[in-house]
């Protein structure tokens, strides 16, 4: 077999291939986009994982736990929509309604 050294790097890990620190990397990533801007590609997936808030209804401070709460249920909201932005004429707005 190969001898592999393990290495644990903070920050950009990416970046360690381009600089010739590493032949590959073990990276934790939510949509991969700058790994792709680097140009590196997945191989497999080592680990999935979930992030899970548990909340102690004895908290010492329980408005910031509600707020935590509050705002990771509209971020989740949130997802399941799309912002569009558009530069146009205001007499072409029903046009580009139709479109999209």
């Amino acid at each position: 077999g190969r001898r592999t050294n393990v290495m644990y790097v903070s920050g950009s890990v990416e970046t360690a291939c381009s600089l010739g620190l590493a032949d590959g990397i073990v990276d934790l990533v939510e949509s991969g986009e700058t790994m792709r801007a680097m140009g590196l590609r997945k191989i497999g997936t080592v680990l999935k994982s979930q992030a899970v808030l548990i909340l102690n209804h004895n908290a010492a401070r329980p408005k910031t736990a509600a707020l935590i709460t509050s705002r990771i249920r509209g971020l989740l909201h949130a997802q399941k929509y799309y912002y569009c932005s558009y530069n146009v004429r205001k007499d072409m707005i029903d046009v580009v309604k139709k479109i999209t």
